[in-house]
């Protein structure tokens, strides 16, 4: 039996005492408060996906009120802005997580998971706080600026269903210290930086997904290391996508 905390120390919520708490890596609490706002995440994307456009009236108000080459500038402007940002995100994701799990491993198809260090878990918090933002931010400027269809801008129930479940299944990786997540944030990242060349997109899209799903049957078969239901999840939610 373990002994019982030295008085004067107080215990944390998660059990551990102060003492213990305050020499935890940063890295194990950063994703330790993934698992633990999953439930949040959960009813936030259930709004998400069952807010009408009515909400967002508004949007369609200033649509009608903007000029149309004002509003096609506003439009151009505002894709290449995103496709810039989205671009060196999935830069940085490619070169903190992806490239350097392939370095010392036998197969490309099994690479090391470094969600676990500073360098990676970096990037891939930040991008899976942008990916949460994005899908509200978009719901007001898709409307505004006639964005529908382009790309990943799509509307109706079921593609919000489709973008709020990938987002869901990357924070269950996360939390798991799981590849699914990586692939995932690349590929929604990689959606955004490709809107404005379709047919780039279509051909990245399926390289990401083909690969998802022979890492899964690689997991499915016990020859990569990792959860298989996450491993089925993650390619259900990229062939959604």
């Amino acid at each position: 039996m373990s002994a019982p905390p030295a008085a004067g120390t107080r215990s944390a919520p998660n059990g551990m005492t102060d003492e213990e708490y305050r020499f935890e890596p940063p890295v194990s609490r950063v994703l330790k408060l993934f698992g633990l706002t999953v439930p949040a995440l959960v009813i936030l994307l259930l709004m998400y996906i069952g807010l009408t456009e009515h909400v967002f009236g508004l949007s369609y108000v200033v649509n009608r009120q903007m000029g149309r080459s004002f509003r096609r500038s506003l439009r151009v402007s505002y894709l290449l802005a995103s496709s810039v940002a989205a671009g060196l995100c999935h830069a940085v994701l490619l070169s903190r997580c992806a490239l350097d799990g392939l370095e010392g491993v036998d197969s490309p198809l099994c690479p090391e998971v470094l969600l676990g260090e500073r360098r990676c878990l970096a990037p891939s918090s930040m991008a899976c706080l942008v990916a949460v933002l994005a899908l509200w931010v978009e719901r007001i400027v898709a409307p505004a600026l006639d964005m529908w269809g382009q790309g990943p801008y799509q509307r109706g129930p079921t593609a919000r269903a489709i973008q709020a479940s990938a987002v869901a299944v990357v924070w269950f990786c996360m939390a798991e210290q799981q590849l699914g997540a990586v692939l995932l944030l690349c590929m929604l990242s990689a959606r955004r930086a490709l809107a404005l060349f379709p047919r780039c997109s279509k051909g990245y899209g399926i390289m990401m997904k083909l690969y998802t799903v022979l890492h899964m049957s690689r997991v499915l078969a016990y020859r990569c290391p990792g959860s298989r239901r996450l491993a089925v999840a993650t390619t259900t939610a990229m062939l959604g996508l």
